[in-house]
């Protein structure tokens, strides 16, 4: 989660306890571990830098949808679920 002005941000403790609960199945591997470590750090570098989707000028904080595109809808079988 990154604050709109960019002045924070947190990763979710959720996430994290999962990721180590797939380690300790062993679902997530080594190379799966430093890499997603890896994007870590080149979120956090976008973040600090002002760049990529978190950009002032142009990044995600600007984007808006179509407002002529139809709203999502769930697959029925997921809606069927009960």
């Amino acid at each position: 989660m990154v604050a709109p002005d960019l002045s924070r941000w947190d990763w979710k403790n959720k996430d994290e306890d999962e990721c180590a609960h797939g380690r300790r199945l062993g679902v997530v591997g080594e190379a799966d571990h430093r890499a997603v470590g890896e994007a870590r750090e080149a979120v956090l570098a976008m973040i600090e830098a002002g760049a990529g989707p978190f950009a002032v000028d142009g990044g995600l904080r600007s984007r808006r949808p179509d407002p002529h595109w139809p709203a999502p809808q769930l697959p029925t079988e997921v809606l069927d679920l009960g």
